[in-house]
């Protein structure tokens, strides 16, 4: 995903209880981009229900996501992936080249090249891989090559592949950008697609195992050829060294690849990469310390040493040798006392000094691992868990009850409302619990419209917004008695008193970040024969007008401007469900629409003004002609006078 993308994503969650969040919505174009199943996952408890539907349509594929699609062929596709895992790193990639020219691939591709069947089997794959490398790990290394590591060689030329065909891909996408005025960068295109591909954290892993692959490949065919035994062979030694390294790698990239899926683990397996970044900083800080001390502590014996030249204690100073001999000495002991590990730890001593170092070297890293990055991460958890107490608390203490007349088993907190429920409210007509909410204020002329963005929809979705009398029990969804009209969102229908309801134009289903306004059109309010007065009620959502249109076909409900008028009104019936609401004026016109019409204004007003501009040049121009022939005129009356008879 983009950049610009995910930082939409950022700013949509840090506004989720604003209403500028409808404007803002993530758009099934955004979210097709996707191709990360922890992306997919993830966004699932934010996004729109319609939009993540489609999205699931995308992630498993459209045709098998069709329903005459049979439990039995979906657990044979699963099944073939277990085959599939040893044929795709190579069949795979070839068989993508026949899909425009043979039939059989192409229905091949249709199934088994969705994103979903590529996790599936890129899971296995390494888990196929992570149990071969279990198996050289419990072996003895040898000179031959074995069953097991021609294995691991196959399977290193499917991944080698695979990773080169995600390159090959975003090569293509970018001369596709450019190709379509989109990208009018000029750096060198490959160069851009590697940029981007070392760019995800998985793929550098990636590469590190197929290069170390790569060394022990060479080393191993090396000694084969070249060598009769392993006893003092250096390169088997270190070829099971890098085999040892591969096998940490792969047990991290599978666990990890799994674990990114689940909702409650897949945060902090992420959030995991970022606390890397920050302890860097421990370890320089690390480093410095040990440098500095070591360093003084050298000094220090050093001047010992020069102190006590030619006496009989020189044999027990702590520095017998040269100073980087003893400076090296006082640095190690430094760093494995840091890091709690004895010199003499008897479970890591062995006769060959490398094996002993690499393998303090690998303790160490997992003692830095596991106490210091761990006890961060047990740090953070612990404060967000006090953050969302804290929060809870406020949340509690800031509640506002005056805005609403509610019930018990609803919460207020400033314009979010959320039904917890309540035992002792049963409804009149359902046997389901019911509690309501009105607000304290009727609509007026002034403020005709009611809006509400949900939230969370609850696991029914039964959710009702509308207008009611001030009488109206709150035990009650909107619309179910007379002189009240509601929609209800989970089966999308509007009620004016009737218990089927009424029909809506197109599908007015609603969910989770759907916005919902509801209008009293006082200035269409009609007298009826008894002297009453009818006026209209308008719903919309997302901005889409879903009441009926038409003579005979609008909504209406009683409105007397001598009672206390229409309250809005809001009606829940799952625990977890929660709204935010709010009144709007009639003039709540958005901003760049009436900056565009006071424009239009002036720029009316402009020419007007020019216009009238000329018509005074033009009328200063004729007087001034008529005032020169009036001048003629007086002249040549006054020369006639003066002239004698």
């Amino acid at each position: 995903m983009e950049g610009n993308e995910e930082y939409l994503m950022k700013k949509l969650l840090s506004k989720k209880n604003s209403f500028d969040t409808i404007e803002k919505k993530i758009t099934p174009k955004i979210l097709t981009k996707c191709v990360s199943n922890s992306l997919l996952m993830g966004m699932k408890f934010f996004t729109h229900p319609v939009v993540h539907s489609e999205m699931n349509r995308k992630w498993r594929g459209r045709f098998l996501m069709k329903k005459g699609l049979s439990k039995w062929t979906w657990f044979f596709l699963h099944v073939w992936c277990l085959f599939d895992m040893v044929l795709a790193p190579i069949a795979f990639y070839f068989v993508s080249y026949l899909e425009v020219y043979s039939l059989f691939a192409a229905q091949y591709l249709k199934y088994l090249k969705t994103p979903y069947f590529i996790f599936v089997r890129d899971a296995l794959s390494y888990l196929a891989l992570v149990v071969l490398h279990y198996a050289i790990c419990l072996a003895p290394s040898s000179l031959e090559f074995s069953v097991v590591e021609w294995s691991i060689l196959v399977f290193f030329m499917g991944r080698s592949l695979v990773e080169f065909g995600q390159i090959r891909l975003i090569v293509k996408r970018i001369r596709e950008r450019r190709m379509s005025g989109h990208d009018e960068t000029d750096s060198n295109i490959v160069q851009k697609a590697l940029g981007s591909y070392i760019g995800d954290r998985w793929n550098k892993l990636d590469v590190i195992s197929i290069l170390i692959y790569l060394v022990i490949f060479i080393l191993r065919l090396t000694t084969w050829i070249t060598t009769e035994s392993v006893t003092n062979n250096r390169a088997v030694l270190v070829a099971g060294y890098l085999y040892s390294f591969n096998t940490l790698c792969l047990t991290l990239r599978i666990f990890g690849h799994v674990v990114e899926t689940f909702k409650g683990v897949g945060t902090i397996q992420i959030a995991l990469f970022n606390i890397l970044q920050d302890v860097m900083t421990i370890v320089w800080q690390f480093t410095a310390v040990v440098f500095a001390f070591s360093l003084a502590i050298t000094k220090i014996y050093m001047a010992e040493k020069s102190f006590h030249v030619g006496t009989s204690s020189h044999q027990k100073l702590a520095c017998k040798t040269s100073g980087a001999a003893c400076w090296w000495e006082i640095l190690t002991h430094l760093s494995w006392s840091l890091l709690e590990i004895e010199q003499d730890f008897n479970p890591l001593d062995s006769v060959d000094t490398p094996s002993v170092t690499l393998a303090k070297l690998f303790y160490a890293a997992f003692l830095f691992i596991g106490v210091i990055l761990l006890v961060n991460m047990l740090i953070a958890l612990l404060s967000n868990t006090y953050k969302k107490v804290e929060g809870y608390d406020q949340r509690l203490r800031g509640t506002d009850r005056q805005a609403w007349d509610v019930v018990r088993g609803i919460n207020v907190n400033g314009n979010v409302l959320t039904c917890e429920g309540g035992e002792e409210y049963k409804t009149e007509a359902d046997p389901d619990q019911c509690v309501g909410a009105r607000y304290s204020h009727s609509l007026c002329p002034e403020f005709p419209h009611f809006e509400v963005l949900i939230l969370e929809a609850g696991i029914m979705r039964r959710l009702g917004i509308g207008v009611v009398i001030e009488s109206y029990s709150k035990s009650l969804m909107p619309g179910w008695r007379d002189g009240t009209v509601g929609y209800h969102i989970d089966h999308g229908k509007v009620f004016d008193g009737s218990p089927m309801g009424k029909e809506t134009k197109g599908y007015a289903m609603a969910f989770r970040g759907d916005l919902i306004r509801c209008t009293v059109m006082f200035k269409e309010a009609k007298e009826i024969n008894n002297s009453k007065v009818r006026v209209p009620v308008v719903f919309t959502l997302n901005h889409k007008r879903i009441t009926p249109e038409g003579q005979g076909e609008e909504l209406f409900t009683h409105y007397n401007p001598n009672d206390p008028g229409l309250f809005p009104y809001i009606g829940m019936m799952d625990k977890g469900c929660s709204v935010l609401a709010k009144m709007c004026a009639k003039n709540d016109e958005d901003l760049k629409t009436s900056l565009a019409n006071v424009c239009q204004e002036h720029q009316e007003l402009k020419s007007n003004l020019a216009d009238v501009c000329q018509e005074v040049k033009q009328m200063k121009e004729c007087l001034e002609e008529n005032n020169k022939t009036l001048k003629a005129v007086l002249a040549k009356l006054n020369g006639s006078q003066d002239t004698p008879l």
